[in-house]
Parts: structure tokens; sequence; C-alpha cells
């Protein structure tokens, strides 16, 4: 009995470590930068126009746009998958240090 239930788990195990691969491969399978690079545009002229904070925080705290943009740019090129991608847009939001700017998941539909 014992050695037919650590069978079942050790199956289970392995079954579960392949679910997971597959959904990792999932998410770098087909993964195009060019739509993340796009909504980096996007947020970018966005801010430009409607983030109050953004010349104080050039000015005073000496945030380097330019370095942040190629950087953020490089980090989405190089991400690999949507996962990656995201953690380079909320980088880039995180790098203002501004509890008023953040990025909100958009509620399922």
């Amino acid at each position: 009995m014992r050695r037919a239930l650590r069978r079942v788990a050790i199956g289970g195990a392995v079954a579960a470590l392949a679910i997971l691969a597959a959904l990792v491969a999932v998410d770098r399978i087909g993964y195009d930068p060019a739509p993340w690079l796009a909504d980096l545009d996007v947020l970018e002229r966005h801010m430009d126009e409607a983030y109050a904070n953004l010349e104080w925080v050039v000015e005073r705290r000496g945030l380097d746009l330019p370095a942040l943009d190629r950087a953020t740019r490089a980090a989405i090129a190089d991400a690999g998958s949507r996962r990656g991608a995201r953690r380079a847009i909320c980088a880039f939001v995180s790098a203002f240090d501004d509890p008023h700017l953040r990025i909100e998941r958009p509620p399922p539909a």
C-alpha cells in the first residue's frame, strides 16, 4: 500500500513538473517584444503629457530618463517571455519611486 502511494505521489510530482515546464515553454514560444515596446512608447508619451511629477523626479531625484529608456528597451528585447517583459515595464515604473505611479492589472474579462 505504501509503495503504491509513493508511486502515485512521484507520478503526480512528475506530472506537475511537466505541466510547469509546458507553461514556461508556452510563455517563451512566440514571444514578440514589439507589442511591449509599443506599450512602453504609449506609457512614455502619456507620462510626458500627464505625469505631474515628471520634471520633479528628473530634477530633484536625478532620474536619467534616456538611460532608463535604453535599459528598459534592452530588457524587453532580451526578456524572452511575456513575464520578463512585464518585469521590465514594472522596473521602469518602479524607477520613479512614486507611490502615485503604479501599474494595475485590468480586471478579468
